[in-house]
Formats: structure tokens, C-alpha cells, sequence
């Protein structure tokens, strides 16, 4: 078992065998395909080990591809809901996360699995607040 989701992990970082350009699009949908698959294949398969959480706030954290880390944000979001970090880290990768849409997932995420929650309503509505007034500026 070690060794499948070892190898599920290094899909995570699969790349093509030959260079190509970020703007074709074509080999840039293949390699995302591969990694964000490989991501929810981890989070579906693994989710009952105790470290799969962890591994998957490392991907969305520091995973170079944008893709790969808002994968690992809807995944945890999903399959980790009851869990106690799970509700701040969200909250953290909605104001943190350098690429917007890794931070929109973590938004959509929380307005999905903490819909009835006062204070997540009021978070959201407060980064909307802010997202309004930088586009004024």
C-alpha cells in the first residue's frame, strides 16, 4: 500500500517528457489532469490515515501548481469537514494563498460545508467587503 500512494504521490509532481510552453494549453490540461486526479484519488483512497490531512495542507500550501493546491483545498474541505483545523485552515488559504483561484476555492468550500454558520457567513461577507473596495481603488 506504501508504494501505491507513494506513486500517487509523485503524480502529484508529473510532468510531460518533453519541454512545452505554459500558453499551450493542450499539454498544460494533460499534466493538470494528472496531478489534480492524483490528488483526489489520495484524499479518496487514504482518507481514513491519520496523516492524509496533513499531507494534503502541505500540497495546497506549497504545491507550485495552482491547480494541485486548490485540488487539495476542496478535497480536505470534503473529506476532513468535522475535523477542528480543518475551518481555520480554510479560512487561512481564503486570505493567503498568492493565486486567486486556490483562495475562490477555499471561499466556495466554506460557503458549501459551513453554509449555516454565522461566522463564516460573516468572514465571506467581510472578504467580499474587502475584494469591493480593491476594485474601487
Amino acid at each position: 500500500m506504501n508504494r501505491v500512494r507513494n506513486c500517487l504521490a509523485m503524480l502529484t509532481r508529473f510532468d510531460l517528457h518533453y519541454y512545452y510552453d505554459r500558453w499551450e494549453w493542450e499539454e498544460v490540461e494533460k499534466v493538470q489532469t494528472v496531478r489534480t486526479r492524483a490528488i483526489v484519488l489520495m484524499a479518496t483512497v487514504w482518507s481514513q490515515y491519520a496523516e492524509t490531512p496533513a499531507w494534503l495542507r502541505a500540497r495546497a500550501q506549497s504545491d507550485e501548481e495552482a491547480a494541485v493546491r486548490q485540488a487539495a483545498v476542496q478535497e480536505l474541505a470534503r473529506g476532513w469537514h468535522d475535523d477542528p483545523q480543518t475551518l481555520a485552515w480554510l479560512q487561512g488559504r481564503a486570505q493567503s494563498d498568492e493565486e486567486a483561484a486556490v483562495r475562490q476555492a477555499a471561499v466556495r468550500e466554506l460557503a458549501r460545508g459551513w453554509h449555516d454558520d454565522p461566522a463564516v457567513q460573516e468572514f465571506i461577507r467581510i472578504l467580499a467587503e474587502g475584494v469591493r473596495r480593491a476594485e474601487k481603488v
